[in-house]
């Protein structure tokens, strides 16, 4: 069962790179790295970004990472960034704190309230990812990569573990070409994240390596996008 899980991780590959960003010259000294894709190089990004938080430039390099594998992902990104209300963008030490207060909550409230910090209501994947990225070790990223695939197996991965919290179906993900997630996802989005928590539970303790919430989104991404295939998880 954890063989598939470990195969699959390895092989887990988001490569982005950063300088391809045409804005880049307006931010010295940012939009200058070349992430491979691998799980460590990932890792290592996730790494420079809490240690850089305080300043709003890595804030803006994770909505370009984040923006990159789409087809104007640039321009997104760009557009994202420029919502930003400029006087958050001039505290980002408020955006972490409101990252903060989620991950505290898990509250729909704080979330929306993220959201609207970041200037953006209907970019529910970019919350997700900012609060992962803050706390890899218990928080995933969720898309429709990632709905799609708890769409497609949450009836059989829930009847393999009753003892399990349980997935529901995201309502706005029920396949890749689907619209972006939304607020009615938000139920969704909360048991999947008690499932990934799970999920590192049994992950760890049967293959004898940490893994965290993020390590096991990043397996099910992968397998979401066609490549793979993972084993239910039982105790």
């Amino acid at each position: 069962m954890p063989d598939s899980w470990t195969r699959t991780l390895q092989a887990y590959c988001y490569q982005v790179n950063l300088k391809e960003y045409h804005k880049r010259e307006n931010f010295p000294g940012y939009f200058n790295q070349e992430i491979y894709g691998d799980r460590r190089s990932t890792m290592a990004f996730e790494d420079y970004f809490r240690s850089h938080s305080s300043m709003i430039e890595p804030w803006y390099e994770v909505v370009l990472w984040k923006m990159y594998s789409q087809k104007y992902g640039n321009g997104q990104g760009d557009r994202i960034i420029r919502q930003i209300p400029r006087y958050n963008a001039e505290h980002p030490e408020n955006l972490r704190s409101e990252v903060d207060r989620f991950r505290e909550s898990l509250d729909q409230t704080a979330f929306e309230s993220l959201a609207s910090m970041l200037g953006y209501k209907a970019a529910f994947a970019m919350v997700a990812t900012f609060t992962a990225f803050i706390d890899p070790e218990q928080f995933p990223m969720v898309d429709r990569h990632v709905a799609a695939w708890v769409n497609k197996h949450y009836a059989r991965f829930n009847a393999a573990n009753p003892n399990a919290p349980e997935l529901i179906p995201f309502a706005s993900g029920k396949t890749w070409g689907s619209p972006s997630l939304t607020i009615e996802d938000f139920s969704s989005y909360v048991r999947w994240i008690f499932w990934t928590r799970y999920a590192v539970e049994v992950l760890s303790r049967k293959t004898g390596v940490h893994w965290r919430a993020r390590d096991v989104e990043m397996a099910v991404f992968t397998a979401g996008r066609g490549r793979f295939t993972l084993n239910p998880l039982r105790p």
